[in-house]
């Protein structure tokens, strides 16, 4: 099936490998990477519930050595019920109905995910950005890093258990062309330590903030 599937797949999409993403600009005569300043975009809808999103760049990628100490990183700030996002935002602050964060393996972005009523968008987005700062900081303990390298194994153990699961495992290994069976996953995530989730965090860059919000909530509190 493969085989078969891979002409018709390039035939359509074959030109699109060699399209590169050019993030420079040519600046007194020299090419300078952009800098890209955090944009806020908020927009209204007859809604109850604020949608907020956030949207970060982490310049790791799946082929990267660093992945996995992003997965464990993205574990500990916002992945899990254990975490920063869902114990402080959630439960300590009750300011969302959800609050969590996920990663986009071959694009490089950070994307944080909350519920949250419309009047509390200022409360809830100085909370989030403090959790990421503590991370930054390195403001977690080496048995929240435990707790997560250990709930990570097992939801990857269980996933595997499930034809999509392998599926998934596999489309990581053919669109990156970086091959990595789960025995390595597991070994790459034992090897993680909280000095590598750190330098992970340290690269993690603010894009973009949405806020989708309920019509009769004019002002921020």
């Amino acid at each position: 099936m493969k085989k078969e599937l891979e002409p018709i797949i390039s035939n359509y999409f074959g030109s699109l490998a060699n399209l590169q993403r050019d993030e420079t600009e040519v600046v007194d005569g020299s090419q300078e990477k952009k800098e890209k300043q955090p944009r806020e975009i908020i927009e209204e809808q007859d809604i109850q519930q604020g949608k907020l999103h956030i949207g970060y760049r982490t310049n790791v990628t799946y082929e990267d050595d660093d992945y996995f100490a992003l997965q464990l990183f993205n574990g500990v700030f916002g992945g899990f019920s254990h975490s920063k996002l869902f114990i402080n935002v959630r439960e300590k602050a009750s300011l969302a109905y959800y609050a969590a964060s996920r990663v986009e393996s071959h694009k490089g972005l950070l994307i944080v995910m909350a519920g949250i009523e419309s009047t509390k968008f200022d409360a809830a987005t100085k909370i989030i950005f403090e959790q990421m700062e503590a991370m930054k900081a390195g403001d977690f303990s080496e048995a929240d890093l435990e707790q997560t390298k250990a709930v990570f194994k097992n939801q990857l153990l269980e996933t595997m258990d499930v034809p999509r699961g392998k599926i998934e495992l596999e489309y990581h290994n053919v669109l990156s062309k970086k091959p990595r069976p789960i025995n390595e996953w597991l070994e790459l995530i034992e090897q993680v330590k909280k000095e590598d989730i750190v330098r992970v965090a340290n690269k993690v860059q603010l894009d973009t903030v949405y806020f989708l919000k309920g019509k009769e909530a004019d002002q921020h509190e």
